[in-house]
C-alpha cells in the first residue's frame, strides 16, 4: 500500500504535533515553515551564550497529552520545572500573594530555552522519516482530483501531496485558503471557510528583553503579572527564576510583555524608543536598580494570541474540500496556551489520518 504525502504549512507547536501524528498514523509528512525556525512563539534567542525565551515563557501542559509527550516520548534530560510562583503587581508598584491561576499547575521550561520543546518534535518527526522545510513562504495551492500541489510566494511547485494542514495563524491560513481556492474544484466552499477563520483576530505583543551583567539579586518570585488588563506593561519574568541554564553567573534577563494597547500603538515604532518606555515602566515595579540595563533587544509578534475561537468542526467541515485541514490554537478554548495547540495539532493528524490514509 502507498504511503500518502502530506504537506503540513507552519512548524508551530500545532503543526509539529499533527505532522508527528500523520507521520506515526503511516503518512509521509512534509513540514514547510516559512520563518529559518522552528516553533512559531515558543521561541528562544540565542544572545552570546544566554537562552532567552522572547515569546511564549513557560510550558504548563497539565494533565493534557502533552504532558505525557514531554515526559515520556521525548527527551526530558533538559526539562527544567520552575519553581518560584508568578505573583501580581498593581500599578501603584505593590507586589501582591501570587496568582492562583498561573501556579495551580506546575511551569517548565528547558535548559537550553523553551524553544527546545519545538526542535524535539522536528527530531521525533524526522527521525520517524518526515521532514521540515524551512525559509518557505507558501502562497496558495492547486487542487487536481486528489492531489493537491503547493506553490511558494515565487510561483515555484513545492511538490504535491494528497492532504495539506495549515497550522499558521489564522489570518494567515485564511489569505492562504482564499488565495488557492480559484484553484480548487470548490470555490465556494473554501471561500465560506476563509470567512470562518477571519471571524478570529489576534492580539499583537511587543516583547522587550533588558540585559543586566551585574544583576541586583533576583526576587522570589519569577515573574509579575499586571492586575489590570488594561495596563501597558502585563508581564515581566526573570529569566534566572526559571532555575535553569538561561542565565549565567550574575548576568540575567528581563522579558517585558506589553498590552494590547501599547503593542498597537508603539509596533512602528524604534526599538530604542520602545526600550526606554520600557524601562520608565519598571521603576514602579523593581525600583531603581534595573534603570539601566546594558544591552537590550525587542520582538514584535504580530500573532500574539487569539481573541476568542472557531471551533474544530467549522474550520474543518465535513466533505473536506481541497483535501484540506486547519488546525492551531485559534480553534481551541483557552487559545494562546502551548498544550491547545499541541492539542489542535492532533485533532488535525488524527482527523487526516482517518480522511487520507
Amino acid at each position: 500500500m502507498n504511503r500518502p504525502r502530506i504537506a503540513v504549512i507552519g512548524a508551530g507547536i500545532s503543526g509539529l504535533a499533527a505532522a508527528n501524528t500523520l507521520q506515526e498514523a503511516g503518512a509521509y509528512v512534509t513540514v514547510i515553515e516559512k520563518s529559518r525556525g522552528l516553533g512559531g512563539r515558543v521561541a528562544t534567542r540565542r544572545i552570546g551564550d544566554l537562552a532567552v525565551d522572547h515569546g511564549a515563557q513557560n510550558i504548563k501542559p497539565g494533565k493534557s497529552p502533552l504532558s505525557v509527550v514531554m515526559t515520556n516520548q521525548l527527551s526530558a534530560k533538559d526539562l527544567v520545572e520552575i519553581k518560584k510562583p508568578v505573583c501580581l503587581w498593581s500599578e501603584d508598584g505593590g507586589v501582591h500573594e501570587p496568582d492562583d491561576a498561573h501556579n495551580q499547575s506546575p511551569k517548565y521550561s528547558y535548559y537550553n530555552g523553551i524553544n527546545t520543546l519545538a526542535r524535539l518534535l522536528a527530531s521525533q518527526l524526522q527521525g520517524l522519516g518526515g521532514s521540515v522545510v524551512l525559509n518557505a513562504t507558501i502562497h496558495h495551492f492547486t487542487v487536481n482530483n486528489a492531489t493537491v500541489e503547493i506553490f511558494d510566494i515565487n510561483d515555484l511547485s513545492l511538490g504535491e501531496y494528497q492532504g495539506v494542514v495549515v497550522s499558521a495563524p489564522l489570518p494567515q491560513a485564511a489569505d492562504i485558503i482564499a488565495n488557492s481556492a480559484p484553484f480548487t474544484p470548490y470555490p465556494l466552499q473554501m471561500l465560506d471557510r476563509v470567512r470562518s477563520l477571519r471571524q478570529i483576530e489576534y492580539r499583537s505583543c511587543i516583547s522587550v528583553m533588558l540585559g543586566y551583567y551585574n544583576a541586583p539579586m533576583s526576587p522570589d518570585y519569577y515573574a509579575l503579572l499586571a492586575q489590570d488588563k488594561a495596563a501597558d506593561l502585563q508581564w515581566l519574568a526573570f529569566e534566572s527564576s526559571k532555575g535553569s541554564g538561561h542565565c549565567k553567573g550574575t548576568h540575567d534577563v528581563l522579558i517585558a510583555q506589553m498590552g494590547t494597547r501599547f503593542s498597537k500603538y508603539c509596533y512602528l515604532e524604534e526599538d530604542a524608543i520602545t526600550a526606554s518606555r520600557v524601562v520608565t515602566e519598571l521603576q514602579s515595579m523593581v525600583g531603581p536598580s534595573f534603570q539601566s540595563p546594558d544591552w537590550y533587544q525587542v520582538k514584535r509578534w504580530r500573532y500574539s494570541q487569539p481573541i476568542g475561537m472557531v471551533h474544530f468542526e467549522e474550520a474543518n467541515p465535513a466533505g473536506n474540500e481541497g483535501n484540506l485541514l486547519v488546525c492551531g490554537d485559534g480553534l481551541r478554548p483557552n487559545g494562546g496556551k502551548i498544550h491547545e495547540a499541541y492539542l489542535s495539532g492532533v485533532d488535525a493528524g488524527d482527523r487526516g489520518a482517518a480522511l487520507w490514509l
